[in-house]
């Protein structure tokens, strides 16, 4: 029996569906570095991210074309739970990012793993952050750290930085992109900033290349002195009563 015109459209519109939504893939594998569902939250996201929070990238030109042969560090303040969108959404390589356990929500757990996130606790006992780490810049990974480690609060203060971020990029002896954000609306919570209008700002400051050998604290303090020239905004001294810097990324060989 011969289909009729009904059984005909049901096959066009199958075969049509079938090929829109295998373009839409491939275009969002494309857009989120050979990962669709990083492409399609790219997609998502940048209503909010050009119209809530009407971001401004500057600086791009700056950055190194992407080489999977070659690991790279992405070094910024932080202001937000926005920050890590916001970067990525301009970088044109898949970021790793070092996240805090505790704000890793256990419903996004598939997110988390679809991303690569690296958990770690900032208690100075974490080696084993840090060491899939620096074998994932081995292996070409861009790897993300806020090396204030919460949140800056108060806001438009360059805090003091964990010792671990100089650990990292002078065992891995690759380059640091320097990044900047300011133009955040401040929250109470890191998410709180999600869905509040603001205009943030992400600048690319610079890519360093500490030449091999360079010393973990020298450039820890080199990256937070380059930050603080390009930002403008004070050091923060931390009060008497803040606690010391006990909750680090290990700064001793893991």
């Amino acid at each position: 029996m011969e289909p009729g015109p009904q059984s005909l459209l049901i096959i066009t519109a199958t075969i049509a569906s079938s090929a829109f939504i295998w373009w839409l893939a491939a275009r969002a594998r494309v857009r989120g570095h050979d990962d669709v569902v990083m492409g399609l939250l790219t997609w998502l996201g940048a209503g909010l991210i050009r119209g809530l929070w009407r971001a401004e990238f500057h600086g791009a030109e700056k950055l190194p074309p992407p080489d999977p042969t070659q690991g790279l560090v992405i070094v910024s303040n932080h202001t937000s739970g926005l920050d890590p969108v916001l970067i990525q959404y301009l970088m044109p390589f898949k970021v790793r990012w070092l996240m805090s356990r505790r704000m890793m929500v256990s419903a996004l757990g598939f997110l988390w793993r679809r991303l690569k996130v690296i958990p770690i606790d900032f208690n100075g006992k974490d080696r084993a952050a840090v060491r899939t780490a620096l074998s994932g810049l081995k292996d070409g990974d861009v790897v993300g750290i806020f090396p204030e480690g919460d949140i800056a609060r108060p806001p438009c203060e360059i805090h003091p930085f964990l010792p671990g971020v100089g650990f990292i990029v002078s065992k891995a002896a690759v380059p640091v992109v320097l990044i900047h954000i300011s133009g955040i609306t401040p929250a109470q919570t890191a998410y709180g900033a999600l869905f509040r209008r603001c205009r943030a700002r992400i600048t690319i400051v610079d890519v360093i290349r500490y030449p091999e050998g360079s010393k973990a604290k020298m450039i820890t303090e080199d990256l937070r002195t380059r930050l603080q020239v390009a930002s403008g905004w004070p050091l923060h001294v931390p009060a008497a009563s803040d606690p010391e810097d006990a909750s680090v990324v290990p700064s001793e060989a893991p």
